[in-house]
């Protein structure tokens, strides 16, 4: 008898296990302020996203301790979740630095609304590209509208502080993709890249200075030269300094790079 109620307990807790897997959210509700969590739930391991935050990924423990229990752990910001699955939701309490919130979790991830995020199908086309400034290697999408020529301006598009991919994206939203978009149905090229050392470009971000910035959207617009004749620079924070240092060179396809050789093409 003894081994048949163990064998059953087993069974409940497994099964309580395979029902806490999948997607759950909850709001978090400081008192101030209220931020999404998103717990992507395996059978031993687990991930969270904080989308308020522009965070993702964000390493979870998972402890199941009884029946429908459910202990998170999550060592990178010093917080923890203990809850109770209840057939529908989970009921429990998150805490962070001895202070403790009630927050359900709820099944599913919510969709976020972003209508201002371009969506084909497109009037224009996008082209990957590859260019490089000595070791860093930097991947992009050349965006071109119709009846593109030498003489279509086009603006390669500089990102702010800190690791940007090439749409610049924050909490979901694109704002380069938007701006490209607008040019390229007004007739302006355009071309943006991810930062060295994040999305699909690779090279030193721990050393790197913003004059190795500088020389990375310089070779680009040496890329961009090949193909058209005239190049602007578009930048946003740091990128509007970058942008100001660019245009002092008095003649931008012929300056020479202290960081190295340059090369790039067009796929």
């Amino acid at each position: 008898m003894k081994r048949i109620i163990t064998t059953l307990t087993w069974i409940l807790i497994a099964t309580a296990a395979l029902a806490q897997t999948g997607h759950w959210t909850g709001k978090l509700d400081t008192g101030g302020a209220t931020v999404s969590l998103i717990f992507h739930l395996g059978d031993s391991t687990a991930t969270l996203d904080v989308p308020d935050m522009g965070a993702k990924g964000i390493p979870v423990s998972v402890k199941r301790v009884a029946t429908g229990q459910i202990e998170l752990g999550i060592p990178a910001i010093n917080a923890s979740y203990k809850g109770v699955w209840t057939g529908k939701l989970i009921t429990g309490t998150f805490t962070q630095h001895g202070m403790s919130f009630p927050m359900p979790l709820n099944p599913g991830v919510p969709t976020l609304k972003r209508p201002q995020t371009p969506v084909g199908p497109f009037v224009y086309v996008n082209a990957d590209v590859t260019f490089s400034n000595g070791d860093a290697v930097l991947k992009g999408t050349l965006t071109t509208p119709k009846n593109c020529s030498r003489e279509t301006p086009v603006l390669i598009m500089v990102t702010g502080s800190g690791l940007q991919n090439r749409d610049e994206e924050i909490f979901e939203h694109k704002p380069f993709a938007v701006i490209a978009d607008a040019f390229a149905k007004a007739g302006i090229a355009t071309l943006r890249y991810d930062d060295r050392g994040f999305g699909e470009s690779t090279g030193d971000v721990i050393s790197c200075t913003t004059e190795d910035l500088k020389n990375d959207a310089l070779a680009g617009i040496r890329l961009l030269r090949e193909r058209f004749d005239h190049v602007g620079v578009l930048g946003h924070s740091e990128g509007g300094s970058i942008a100001l240092m660019l245009a002092i060179i008095p003649r931008l396809e012929t300056a020479a790079s202290p960081a190295g050789k340059q090369s790039g093409h067009l796929t």
